[in-house]
């Protein structure tokens, strides 16, 4: 059940930020509408294949996608993911597909949640953008949360963000997911410090799907881990190699300057930050749509921005990041 929360304004100050933006999800189709009510398509990865393929699990030979069905358990804490508009289906969306069990251990621990205006948010049932399910089966003691943006303005998105870092703290830290991205500008450093640095809280955020040469905020942000997109190869089946996603966002900020975690590949960035900082399966996932019963697969570092490795592996990670960075 979808908890019922609601926030006032205490804390959540918020002067209007002077640059102004529209986000863009990156994610596109690749095919669909699928209508199977008992799953996604079979060509398409599952939580199974990829933990399979990233060595999470004890692996099979080939990581077959029909035959992959153990899943990591691993994990601690909290995970947000920041999105923008309301999605009353949502709630229901997680329910659908295989694994039954491991949805309802999820759905106990799931709260979504609506940034309304600049002053509260509120619980409910959400409208009708599609859900990626396999996102919400990778960890079960965790507690997850949606945070839903008013809008894809820039100022509703930063909202949602205090919103979901406050919700992480009080769970007792975690990570926070971004699926969308904006322009850069040259206020972009003081956002990253104002919106994407909470104690307690590691932040990731989706490259682009602009290929090389293309980047984008928050991403770009050195108080952000950024997550650029990789390929599955498979031949009959089994999984042969993982590649370079030529979709994925990458190069250099054109605003926010080298990091110092990032003095090691100074040779390659030159006095620029550059991203991403890791990339995962960005291609071949599949996406249920609640409002209309459908599957569609799909690509975009939209998908590799939620951590493909059990969260206390990426935690580290990003810890060791902000360490170095601080």
């Amino acid at each position: 059940m979808v908890s019922a929360l609601l926030f006032t304004c205490a804390g959540l100050a918020f002067a209007q930020d002077p640059v102004q933006f529209y986000a863009q999800p990156p994610i596109h189709i690749i095919t669909g509408p699928d209508v199977n009510a008992g799953g996604p398509p079979p060509s398409a990865e599952t939580p199974g294949s990829l933990a399979c393929v990233y060595e999470l699990v004890k692996q099979t030979k080939g990581c077959p996608i029909a035959t992959s069905k153990t899943l990591p358990t691993g994990g601690w804490g909290a995970i947000a993911l920041v999105d923008a508009f309301d999605n009353r289906q949502a709630a229901n969306d997680v329910k659908v597909g295989p694994n039954s069990s491991v949805s309802k251990s999820i759905r106990s621990r799931w709260s979504s949640l609506l940034a309304s205006g600049r002053c509260s948010i509120q619980a409910g049932p959400s409208k009708s953008r599609s859900i990626s399910r396999w996102q919400f089966q990778w960890r079960r003691r965790l507690r997850f949360y949606l945070v839903e943006a008013a809008s894809n303005n820039n100022s509703d998105q930063y909202f949602a963000e205090k919103v979901a870092a406050n919700l992480v703290a009080k769970a007792g830290g975690g990570v926070i997911s971004n699926s969308w991205q904006g322009g850069e500008n040259s206020t972009e450093d003081q956002v990253g410090k104002t919106y994407f640095n909470h104690p307690g809280v590691v932040y990731f955020a989706s490259s682009g799907d602009g290929g090389y040469n293309h980047t984008g905020f928050p991403a770009v942000s050195p108080y952000v881990v950024a997550a650029g997109g990789t390929q599955i190869i498979r031949s009959n089946g089994n999984f042969q190699a993982e590649w370079y996603w030529s979709g994925g966002g990458s190069g250099l900020s054109q605003y926010e300057s080298r990091p110092p975690y990032q003095d090691i590949i100074k040779k390659i960035v030159g006095t620029k930050r550059g991203v991403p900082d890791f990339s995962a399966v960005a291609t071949n996932v599949p996406v249920y749509s609640g409002s209309n019963g459908v599957w569609f697969v799909v690509a975009g570092t939209s998908i590799s921005r939620h951590p493909c490795l059990p969260a206390s592996s990426m935690l580290q990670l990003a810890r060791q990041s902000r360490v170095a960075r601080n």
